[in-house]
């Protein structure tokens, strides 16, 4: 029994996604879309800085292939942190690929052939957001896949939206989303029923259930502007969610499929001091043109003749 039940447990996890091939292929991900590389480095960043490091780089959220771990021994979440931030800026990684001889070390390029094994590509972003903000970046990603999806795809398929914290995300994206309902997993709560929850509003989705990542730039040598929130988009297989007033609840896991990440961008409380101290700036300039603007009509002979001519007429009324 205990077999037949491990068994079942490997059987309905995803598929996670496949380390990078070799050097070349680095590269080329790298050069195709370095903001969402520098993403999914500022994720597991995010994830490594979490609390919750041990329940959140579990399963394939760890890089068992580059940091082997011992059954039953903790993993060295000290140690892949420092790795993680020693890693070179994406600029300073693709000169340092593109250059002979002057590649990082073998031990950072095993690590990124891993990180980026989902293989982001930019797309356009959506046209509307249902009253929510508007995301900065939209990547589509090699996601963990389930082997029943396929089946359960075939009937067609709709667009549901995950919103959750940063620090969640890099998991996610190794485990898939999953159904915790009922164990101590479970973070949130199933007030509408055991599932994974979705928005068909994308609007809400980003205001209400991702929220952003609580440290400005959890990888330090980020591009990306401040700190993050993040949104899944995934495809939900048809007849696999109960409808409650637009949110989507599933069940089974096999019936999801994440397809990409909608990225939505918060200013750093640095950068809300700059642009406030700016728009003052910008204030105090149209006052100062407003006013010199005013003297200058107020010195025109002409001008002067005008005010005369009318405070005259005015007099002549009275």
């Amino acid at each position: 029994m205990e077999q037949a039940d491990a068994e079942t447990v490997l059987r309905l996890r995803p598929t996670p996604p496949v380390p990078l091939a070799d050097d070349a292929e680095l590269l080329r991900v790298l050069e195709r879309c370095p903001e969402g590389c520098d993403l999914l480095i500022t994720l597991l960043a995010a994830a490594l800085l979490s609390g919750r490091v041990a329940s959140t780089l579990t399963d394939e959220a760890w890089p068992s292939g580059v940091y082997p771990c011992a059954v039953g021994a903790e993993p060295d979440y000290e140690a892949l942190a420092v790795a993680v931030g020693a890693l070179p800026a994406i600029d300073a990684l693709i000169g340092a690929l593109r250059t002979p001889g002057a590649a990082p070390p073998e031990a950072q390029r095993r690590l990124l052939r891993w990180v980026l094994a989902p293989r982001p590509t930019a797309l356009p972003l959506p046209a509307a957001v249902g009253g929510g903000p508007a995301p900065t970046f939209h990547f589509a990603l090699q996601g963990p896949r389930h082997r029943g999806f396929d089946a359960a795809g075939a009937r067609g398929s709709s667009p549901g939206y995950h919103g959750s914290a940063c620090k969640n995300m890099h998991s996610i994206l190794r485990n898939g989303l999953r159904n915790y309902s009922g164990t101590t997993a479970e973070s949130h709560g199933a007030i509408l029923g055991d599932g994974v929850y979705f928005s068909a509003d994308l609007g809400l989705a980003s205001r209400s259930f991702a929220p952003a990542s609580s440290v400005e730039r959890p990888w330090a040598r980020s591009m990306l502007p401040g700190s993050v929130s993040v949104c899944i988009v995934a495809d939900i297989a048809s007849g696999g969610a109960s409808v409650h007033d637009g949110v989507l609840v599933v069940n089974q896991d096999q019936d999801i499929a994440i397809r990409s990440l909608l990225v939505f961008s918060a200013v750093t409380s640095a950068e809300a001091e700059m642009q406030e101290s700016q728009e003052d700036a910008r204030v105090s300039s149209g006052t100062v043109i407003c006013v010199f603007a005013i003297l200058l009509m107020l010195l025109n002979p002409a001008v002067q003749r005008y005010l005369k001519s009318f405070l005259q007429s005015q007099l002549n009324k009275t």
